[in-house]
């Protein structure tokens, strides 16, 4: 298993190793840009970037190598770094060094490994996971009704749960994040990705 981000710099970077001496290409930058719905500002701040420091790491226990791996890319964000491209987005710096404080607390910073996209439906919301794949595991989609930030808090705990605990999805049995909850999973096409990830019933939908 291995980590990428690449940190977008404004300014001639003093080169070293890992130091890239162009830009993000354009189309990609501006869609990673587009799917932060938390940082309006991502494209104006990041679409005159000149360079990209790459941050690389083998994770080969995924509890102790991914907090490295994020502890390395927070050491190099300094105020050139306009913004860090990892798993389909483009973060704010101050976001991505805010929520790798979690690291400081004994806790997973499962913002910085996983990214919780949030796209609108008819009826509610989909959301979804960015970088479990890379760990070993498929994505995890929710169609839901519920409040989109319950949403993302709810599959937020899931891919933490299947993190500290390992678990392997196995299509068509039930999880419960509570004693009381059950809800089914499908491996199934995806409306993000070209590879199948795991459906979750909505968990608000079976609270009525």
């Amino acid at each position: 298993m291995e980590l990428d981000a690449f940190l977008l710099v404004k300014e001639p970077f003093n080169e070293t190793s890992n130091y890239i001496n162009q830009p993000l290409d354009d189309k990609v930058r501006l869609n990673a840009a587009l799917s932060n719905f938390m940082w309006e500002e991502a494209d104006a701040c990041t679409k005159n970037h000149t360079g990209m420091i790459h941050i690389h790491k083998v994770i080969e226990t995924i509890q102790t190598d991914c907090p490295l791996f994020v502890e390395e890319v927070c050491s190099n964000v300094d105020e050139n770094v306009v913004g860090v491209y990892m798993n389909d987005v483009i973060y704010e710096p101050s976001f991505y060094q805010t929520m790798a404080k979690m690291i400081e607390q004994d806790m997973f910073p499962i913002y910085n490994v996983i990214w919780f996209g949030l796209y609108p439906l008819e009826n509610g919301v989909g959301a979804y996971t960015d970088g479990l794949e890379k760990l070993g595991y498929h994505e995890i989609e929710v169609s839901s009704i519920g409040e989109p930030m319950a949403v993302l808090d709810f599959i937020k705990d899931t891919a933490l749960y299947v993190i500290m605990n390992n678990v392997i999805f196995k299509d068509g049995e039930t999880i419960g994040l509570t004693i009381e909850q059950v809800l089914s999973i499908h491996l199934g096409e995806s409306e993000i990705f070209d590879t199948p990830t795991f459906r979750i019933d909505d968990p608000f939908l079976t609270n009525l």
